[in-house]
């Protein structure tokens, strides 16, 4: 009974893509559950997206997805690409740390030294979304990458960046 979740397909797999038109998606303000939200009292499938920018520094270098716990399950990608998932009931309190590797973090003519993050992110009972403490939700270099890390102008980009908010 557990697997009856993994490999779900509700055909919206196009939300994944980096240039994909979200333009009228509503916002949510992160981390919390959805129960506290306009969506209210809801069970089911909700894709979150957001554009950040990154220093051109990290571009080529392998970096983690740090996203605080989600309730229930997800599956999480970074421009396209599914960096990480759990798809099995009872992780809701797991916090969800990803690899991002430094092919996926590329210069490039659609996204410039930024990354779109896309979870999708399944409830099936209870409370629902992204939550926990926002100091959970970064994104940064992996260890081996935070070495001498300055841009051109002697910036220290060593740091993470937030992805509390909307």
């Amino acid at each position: 009974m557990e697997h009856k979740w993994e490999n779900l397909e509700f055909g919206d797999s196009s939300c994944a893509k980096p240039d994909f038109n979200d333009a009228n998606w509503k916002t949510m303000n992160l981390p919390v559950y959805w129960e506290n939200t306009e969506a209210g009292n809801f069970d089911g499938l909700v894709w979150f997206r957001k554009k950040i920018k990154i220093p051109k520094t990290w571009i080529g270098k392998d970096l983690v997805l740090e996203l605080g716990p989600v309730d229930a399950m997800d599956r999480s990608y970074v421009n396209g690409t599914l960096v990480g998932r759990i798809q099995k009931t009872g992780f809701w309190q797991q916090a969800r740390v990803y690899n991002i590797p430094k092919e996926l973090v590329k210069d490039s003519v659609l996204i410039i030294a930024a990354a779109v993050i896309i979870v999708k992110a399944l409830d099936p009972g209870g409370g629902g979304g992204i939550w926990g403490n926002n100091v959970n939700m970064n994104i940064h270099p992996t260890i081996s990458s935070k070495g001498a890390n300055h841009d051109s102008s002697g910036n220290d980009n060593n740091g993470s960046i937030s992805l509390k908010g909307d």
